[in-house]
């Protein structure tokens, strides 16, 4: 269709714009000339057509500034360095048991796509999440532009759960096992550079190296006008580390986060709250246990971690949503928690939805102790609970 619809001249328009008035006949016509044909209509056949939808992006006249294109194809290098002015790139792998991507290419294939998203100064929207990149691609990619505002790394690891922590992986976390003190420096000074972000999703990332780890929490403690973040626990080592990042970040609107991540760091994040004056633009927190936190029979666990959450809560003066997921509530002790929260909503009036899925309450007992508390939650509008 595109080869025909090129190969008509200014004849065959005036022909198809005269043509509802003149005969079919066309025994008028000087020999050797017939009337140009009418373009292919789609279902038709015989029309020239790219042998690729790779070829066809890249000859795309003007050019893309938003490349959305999961497959790793082997065009993908040239379809990268071709589209200098791309101001999004998403190269994301949808998740699956058995699709991530770029996880069987030839060697040199990943270096020679990161080096073609450095080349790409002016992007600001890059989603690679899926794919199995390792801290040496990130540390390339990301070298080249200073001008990024969300970087999307969501299952970059797949190492599995956090609860399992296979710090050996299977084989996909081999990728970041290639690192080491150059590749982990390269890794943070080029995440550091995008101190324009203002979206970071490392959401199901998986556990990496305490090397990458460190580099990406010290960079984040420099992306000061980052306002939403995801960030799982990625070493069980660092949670002071991530606690004092993640509290200076003082226009942050939307937080999840991994209770891991404040497990041996409670301390010190009210502490650095405290320091950086709080988050006063947080109005969403998410806070996240292992799901074997729902069976523990100690509650001592859940006191900690209740105790520490309503001491943080006064240094988030603007939050409407708490969520709570995985949390174990059996221990009489979590009634401190809901008498935090009674007190948040008297003084900052703005927690209208609180959001328990799932969590262990308690049975009726510990049901009827945050009915009494939510009764006197003044500004709560919406109340969700799932056993």
């Amino acid at each position: 269709m595109i080869h025909s619809a090129m190969g008509m001249g200014s004849g065959g328009e005036e022909e198809e714009e005269e043509g509802t008035s003149r005969s079919d006949d066309d025994s008028h016509q000087p020999p050797g000339r017939r009337r140009p044909r009418a373009p292919m209509r789609g279902g038709e056949s015989g029309a020239s057509k790219p042998r690729t939808i790779e070829t066809l992006i890249i000859a795309k006249n003007p050019r893309l500034t938003t490349l959305i294109y999961p497959r790793a194809t082997p065009l993908l290098p040239d379809m990268v360095r071709h589209f200098t002015g791309l101001t999004r790139l998403d190269i994301s792998t949808p998740r699956s048991a058995h699709d991530y991507g770029l996880r069987t290419v030839k060697p040199g294939f990943l270096d020679t796509v990161a080096e073609g998203i450095a080349s790409l100064t002016n992007l600001q929207h890059l989603d690679l999440s899926g794919k199995i990149v390792g801290p040496r691609f990130l540390g390339i990619a990301l070298r080249g532009t200073s001008q990024l505002r969300e970087l999307h790394l969501e299952s970059i690891v797949n190492s599995g759960s956090y609860d399992e922590s296979d710090e050996e992986g299977d084989g996909l976390y081999d990728q970041w096992l290639k690192g080491g003190p150059d590749v982990w420096k390269i890794l943070e000074q080029s995440l550091a550079k995008q101190s324009r972000i203002q979206v970071l999703n490392l959401k199901d990332s998986g556990c990496v190296p305490v090397g990458a780890a460190i580099a990406i929490s010290r960079a984040l403690g420099r992306m000061h006008q980052m306002q939403h973040l995801c960030f799982p626990p990625l070493a069980r080592r660092l949670a002071k580390l991530d606690c004092e990042a993640i509290a200076s970040l003082n226009l942050l609107q939307s937080l999840d986060m991994h209770e891991a991540n404040r497990q041996k760091g409670r301390h010190a994040f009210v502490s650095a709250l405290e320091r950086s004056g709080g988050l006063p633009h947080l109005h969403t927190l998410r806070l996240r246990c292992n799901r074997r936190c729902l069976y523990a029979r100690s509650g001592l666990e859940s006191h900690d971690a209740c105790v520490s959450l309503v001491a943080a809560l006064d240094w988030m003066p603007a939050l409407q949503t708490l969520c709570l997921h995985n949390w174990n509530f059996r221990s009489w002790w979590v009634c401190n928690l809901w008498k935090g929260l009674a007190r948040h909503c008297r003084i900052h009036s703005r927690l209208c939805r609180l959001t328990l899925e799932p969590c262990e309450i308690g049975g009726r007992e510990g049901l009827a102790l945050l009915a009494r508390e939510a009764a006197a939650m003044s500004s709560l509008r919406s109340l969700c609970v799932k056993v």
